[in-house]
């Protein structure tokens, strides 16, 4: 049996192999080991189910790893998707309990797992029973609710903990620094190893009128206000962005932050980098395909 897990509502600071020094758990450290960590996952719709949907849309079903009985559970009660051959809604509490009694039912050869919310302490435990971490292929962050009141998307909000256990045994204990989505998890797959590059950046929009672009080197986030008629008449008549940035309300400014030394999006360097702004707007709204990727000069 091959299992993927996909977790919502999992922020990527639970776990020890994303810098978390508080909680125990030493069932995703040693999934850890067992695994290669991905450094830079975005969710593109900072949706959960979206970013799953998109994961699916990858996919190619048909493909001799995806061979055998299909099986979908979940904690929604959603019915499976077609490529699917059943489906069963379950509770993580249940399912983490005793997996092999609901696996049995299933008689699957390939189970892919979905929760909404699940129990940390749960999960880490599940991790740790005889097995699991043989049957498991990959274990996949999907995005949570977004905080209210913020009105832009930081780092810590969109990216998601991505684990793959490849084939090659030399790639287990290993990390990926690549800029990753949904849209290549496939391509990771199809390629058995870690070490490719498939993107230089990422464009991310909600529909709350907040945005983001990711590159190598630069995390640029802000909020379209639509209600905020100067500063669309500025953007409009300037047609570089934003303008003057002085002239642009505090609301609407946009924040920049170097990754990755800026983890936690503490810096914001925008003020000093106004032309790097307007470049990476510019692959924002798909005037180029290539994002201005070099740090500026000291």
């Amino acid at each position: 049996m091959r299992i993927i897990l996909t977790l919502e509502q999992f922020p990527i600071f639970y776990a020890g192999a994303y810098g978390n020094k508080i909680e125990k758990t030493p069932g995703l450290d040693a999934w850890t080991l067992k695994s290669t960590v991905f450094d830079r996952v975005y969710s593109t719709c900072a949706d959960g189910l979206e970013t799953l949907f998109q994961l699916w849309e990858t996919c190619d079903f048909s493909a001799e790893r995806f061979s055998g009985r299909k099986v979908f559970v979940s904690d929604l009660p959603v019915d499976a998707p077609e490529f699917f051959d059943a489906g069963k809604t379950v509770s993580s509490e249940e399912f983490f309990a005793d997996s092999d009694t609901v696996l049995a039912e299933m008689k699957a050869d390939f189970v892919w797992v979905h929760f909404q919310s699940c129990s940390l302490e749960m999960l880490d435990a599940w991790l740790l029973k005889p097995g699991v971490m043989d049957t498991l292929w990959a274990l996949l962050g999907t995005s949570g609710e977004l905080p209210d009141g913020d009105v832009r998307l930081y780092s810590s909000e969109i990216q998601l903990p991505w684990w793959i256990r490849f084939p090659d045994a030399h790639y287990a204990g290993t990390r990926c620094h690549a800029l990753v989505t949904a849209a290549d998890f496939q391509k990771f797959l199809d390629a058995g190893t870690p070490d490719t590059h498939f993107r230089d950046g990422i464009r991310i929009q909600t529909e709350d009128a907040r945005w983001a672009v990711v590159t190598e080197n630069w995390f640029l986030t802000g909020f379209d206000s639509s209600d905020d008629e100067n500063e669309d008449e500025d953007r409009n008549g300037n047609g570089d962005g934003y303008g003057n940035l002085a002239d642009v309300e505090p609301v609407d400014k946009p924040e920049l932050y170097f990754k990755p030394s800026d983890w936690w999006d503490q810096n914001d360097v925008a003020v000093r980098c106004f032309n790097e702004i307007q470049e990476l707007l510019r692959f924002r709204d798909g005037v180029t395909d290539t994002p201005f990727q070099a740090f500026p000069e000291e």
